[in-house]
Parts: structure tokens; sequence; C-alpha cells
């Protein structure tokens, strides 16, 4: 289960998708490539990977949690890290891409399993998972077809959503 929040949701055909945030904190397991950040290949991310990722956090304060979709951490740890670690560039292996989106992350725990060097990262911009409503309180994951048919309305919906907490802070300025 991915405890989380509704940003935003839209029915389509009889069924109601939303965009979804999760409650505590998405993480990625990452490693150096060329003097790069980049997220690890999905088939390397095994059971015994993400237990050795499990306990490289523990010892820094940080549950990390091995929940659908996306990874996620909660702690006390996470709080050091946000105030003392650096942001790295994670972005993907291939240099030449110009098309390429880069995102801040931090890194919450450093291992080494199975032969590799990994990272346990938390990316700064916030991450949306899409769902398709089952029960009054429970989502799960839509097709392909669907997350396609429905990805461009949901994402135009979670830029409102977050527009309207910019639009929000705006109120709260006063003059002096």
């Amino acid at each position: 289960m991915l405890p989380c929040f509704m940003a935003a949701a839209l029915e389509y055909k009889g069924d109601t998708f939303a965009a979804l945030y999760p409650v505590n904190v998405p993480v990625s397991l990452a490693q150096m490539q060329n003097d790069r950040l980049v997220p690890l290949d999905q088939e390397l991310e095994t059971d015994d990977v993400v237990a050795a990722a499990v306990q490289a956090c523990a010892q820094a304060d940080i549950q990390l949690l091995h929940t659908p979709v996306v990874l996620t951490a909660r702690g006390p740890g996470l709080e050091q890290v946000d105030g003392d670690a650096e942001a790295l560039e994670l972005g993907g292996a291939d240099e030449d891409d110009e098309n390429e989106e880069i995102e801040e992350a931090l890194v919450l725990a450093e291992l080494e399993t199975a032969g590799l060097e990994l990272l346990v990262v938390q990316t700064l911009d916030p991450l949306y998972v899409v769902g398709k409503k089952k029960t009054e309180k429970a989502f799960a994951v839509p097709t392909d077809d669907e997350i396609e048919e429905v990805s461009d309305t949901i994402e135009q919906l979670v830029v409102e959503f977050e527009d309207s907490f910019i639009d929000d802070d705006d109120d709260d300025d006063f003059d002096a």
C-alpha cells in the first residue's frame, strides 16, 4: 500500500482517475555513471538490493519503505539530511540528450551491494502517481493505455493545483 494525498481527480469513461502525492517522501535508488547521478535500472532493483538500501537508511535514522510504484521514506533522519546535504543533479545516463529533464536530489544514504555502489536519493521535485479509484479510499495502478489517455488532463490539473498554492501565498503578503 502507498498512502497518498489526492491532488486532483477527473472522471473519464465512468472511472475516477487521480493525481496522487505520496504521504511519505518519495525516493529512488541511483548510481554514479560518468560523473553523473542516474536512476538505477529497474531490473537491478531486486529485493536484495532494496533490503540493503533499507539497512543503509536505517543507519541514518531513516525508514525506507518498499512501497508499490515508488520507494518512500520517513523518519527523523530526513530532517538531518535536508539541512546538511548538498543537492546533486539526477538525470539519465545519456549526456547528449538535450531534451532530458534534470532533477535535483539529496543523498539520503550510500551503500554497496551486489557489486553496485548505490545511493538512496530524495528528488526535490514533487512526484505524482496516477491512480484509478477502486473503492472510496483505495486506488489501483491504471493500465498503461489508461494512463496515456488521461495523462495530459491529469498533468494540467496538477499544474492548476500547484498554481493555487502560489496564488494563495500571494494573499499572505502584507505591505508594512
